[in-house]
C-alpha cells in the first residue's frame, strides 16, 4: 500500500502521510485489544470474545455490502465489462 500513495505526496511531505498511515494502523489494531483487555475484567472472557467476533463481522458485512453496491454502481459486474481472466503464456508450451 506504501509504493501506491508514496508518489501521490511531494517529497517534504512523505514523512507525514508515512506517520499518519502507521498511527491509524497501530491505532485500529491497539484500541480494540485495550478496550477487550478491559471488558474481560468487567463482564468475563467469553462475552468479550463473542462480542469481538460479532463487531468483526459486522464490520465485514458492511464492508461487503459496500463493495458490491461500488461495483454494481460502476458497472464492473461479472459480465458487464469485466476482463476475462487469462492463463499466463508459458515458454515451451
Amino acid at each position: 500500500m506504501l509504493r501506491i500513495i508514496a508518489p501521490l505526496a511531494p517529497n517534504d511531505q512523505r514523512a507525514e502521510l508515512f506517520a499518519g498511515v502507521f498511527l491509524v494502523s497501530y491505532l485500529a489494531y491497539g484500541l480494540p485489544a485495550l478496550a477487550a483487555g478491559e471488558l474481560i475484567g468487567t463482564i468475563g472472557l467469553l462475552p468479550t470474545a463473542l462480542g469481538y467476533a460479532a463487531a468483526v463481522a459486522v464490520a465485514a458485512s458492511v464492508a461487503m455490502v459496500v463493495q458490491i453496491i461500488r461495483l454494481v454502481g460502476s458497472g464492473r459486474v461479472a459480465g458487464q465489462g469485466a476482463e476475462p481472466v487469462r492463463e499466463p503464456v508459458r515458454p515451451g508450451r
